[in-house]
Formats: C-alpha cells, structure tokens, sequence
C-alpha cells in the first residue's frame, strides 16, 4: 500500500511542525534517505507504520504530537515494561544487566573520563558507570525518571528532550563517551539528534547507539506481532540504514553490528500485555506472566533483535569497534 505524498492525514501525512496536525500538505520523508516513496507493510494490524520503499527504514507516520507524546512518557511509563517501586518484575535488575554488558563491551580497560547518557531512564547506566569511576551526565524527557536519579545520583541528570539539550550548545567537545541506549528509535528527527551529538564529543571521544533492528529474525518471524512495535518507537532501522544514517550525521563508523541484549519474559509479557491489551494476543500474555513463576518469568536470556553501532567525530582519533 503506498503512501500518496500529499494524501490527508489518515493516509500518511505529516504535520508541518512537531506536535501540529493542522498541515496536511507534508508527506513523509525517510530520515536515513530523504526519499518520500513509501508504503504500509501491514495496513489491517499497523495501519500506523510505513516503510520506506527505497531504503527499507520504518516509521510510526503520522507521528504522535508532543502532547501524545507527554502522554505516553508519564510517570507509568516503565509500567509497561513490568517496572514498579518494588521492582517485582526485575526490570530494573534487568537494565542493571545491560548496563553493565555495555560499559564491559564498550570501555574494556579503558581509563573512565566524562559520559552522557541520552536517554538515561532510570539511570542504571549512569550509576554502573559511575562505580567505574565515569563522571556521569544524563538527560532524559520524564521527569519521573529524573527524580529518581536525583534521589540515587544528586544532580546527574536534567530533565529535557534530546534536542532542548543539544540547543543549549554549552557542551561541545567535552564527552568521551555519549551512550544513546535504546534512545533513538524514540526520536523526531534522528540524524540532526547524531550530528548534535557529534559535536560534544572530545577529540577521542566515541558515541555509541543501540537500537531495535526491523530485520532482525525476530522482526521477521513475529511481524505485526513483533514487541518493538508500538506508538512511542518513531523510527525502526536495520543494519545498513543505522550506518549511512550516522554517516549522514557526519561520524566516522568504527564498527556496526548485531546487539545481543540480555531480556527476560517478564519485560517481553508486559510489553505484549499492555500494548496489544484489547486482543487475544495481549489477555494471553498478561495470564501467562502472573501464572509463572518469578524465577522463571525474570531470569535473563540473550535475544538478538537490535543493532549496536560504535562511532568518533569526523576528524576525531579512531577507535577500534569491538564486537
């Protein structure tokens, strides 16, 4: 089904402005490669999401306002993924895994310096780092979350999208490391997010992105009922797409390869549960993760479904990307 470029908003048109859906006369334009030719893979289940006819990158379109969007990042957001102030689902056990798998895979043996986590969450990156002994920096759009950091970590984090950050401009060269975990497929307008980014990096700095991959096995097998597909994912790249898009950003790649991201049933059930809660699919996931066992439900598994992508500053010293 293609999207016409100049169709009303039902059929693919987008707003002329973020959060403004009085102008209907902007059709969709691919964020990897500006083309507008694009179609819905799955019209009856996603009638939400298009895929970009020439370079193979998805999309939510049209995109949720910023009012929707406030919405959704309230402070029941982590809610969703089975997080609660007990942490009885583990969720937040289970970022502390990833956190620590990243910084392992990422700084090896090298000495800390200054890192900023865009997109921190709940901040278990900033505070695995910060035992490393990283000056640690965070920015995240919930304010929820960001309390809580403040509680843990005073002053690590402020609360403002990716983008008010990168317009204060008061940063530029001065991070090591900048961490977009899982953060990108959230955003509007992701290449000018990169090329933000590129310019706090210090001269040896590197910047490193995960995100979910549309043409990872799982992606393929589960389609429309794949877990990374719901409203607050804007974009959804594969390999070759995440890798000319920071090319685009004007960061040299040093490495850009599979994500193998530790998970547990609990997260994948709960993500099942609350986005497909009106369906079969969803009432059958929300019975399958209170009947089983805690042991079970949150006990860690690795599943290749994202991409991981290492990359420096043009200009910048080169950095071995590790796989």
């Amino acid at each position: 089904m293609n999207v016409s470029l100049t169709s009303p908003a039902s059929a693919g048109s987008v707003p002329r402005e973020p959060g403004d859906r009085r102008g209907t006369n902007t059709a969709f334009s691919c964020c990897v490669c500006a083309e507008r030719n694009a179609e819905r893979p799955f019209p009856r289940r996603l009638p939400w999401l298009v895929r970009c006819r020439t370079c193979g990158t998805q999309s939510v379109w049209p995109q949720p306002t910023e009012a929707e969007l406030e919405c959704i990042y309230d402070k029941d957001y982590f809610k969703m993924f089975g997080q609660d102030e007990a942490d009885c689902g583990g969720y937040r056990a289970l970022q502390r895994v990833r956190a620590e798998h990243l910084l392992r895979r990422v700084t090896g043996d090298a000495a800390p310096g200054r890192l900023l986590d865009v997109g921190c969450g709940l901040g278990e990156l900033l505070f695995a780092a910060a035992r490393r002994g990283w000056s640690v920096f965070g920015v995240d759009r919930n304010p929820w979350a960001v309390a809580a950091i403040d509680r843990r970590l005073r002053g690590g984090a402020v609360c403002a999208t990716v983008e008010q950050f990168l317009e204060q401009r008061v940063h530029a060269g001065l991070f090591d490391l900048i961490v977009c975990y899982d953060v990108l497929e959230h955003l509007r307008r992701p290449l000018d997010v990169l090329r933000g980014l590129g310019e706090l990096l210090s001269r040896s700095g590197r910047v490193v992105v995960t995100t979910v991959d549309c043409r990872s096995l799982p992606a393929r097998l589960m389609r429309t009922y794949w877990h990374h597909y719901h409203r607050d994912h804007l974009w959804y790249f594969h390999r070759t797409a995440l890798r000319r898009l920071a090319e685009r950003a004007g960061l040299d790649v040093a490495c850009c390869t599979h994500a193998w991201k530790p998970f547990h049933l609990n997260y994948v059930l709960s993500i099942f549960a609350a986005t497909l809660s009106r369906s079969v699919v969803g009432r059958a996931a929300e019975r399958i993760r209170r009947t089983l066992p805690e042991w079970i439900r949150t006990r860690p598994f690795v599943l290749g479904d994202g991409l991981f992508l290492v990359a420096t500053r043009k200009g910048g010293e080169r950095c071995e990307g590790r796989p």
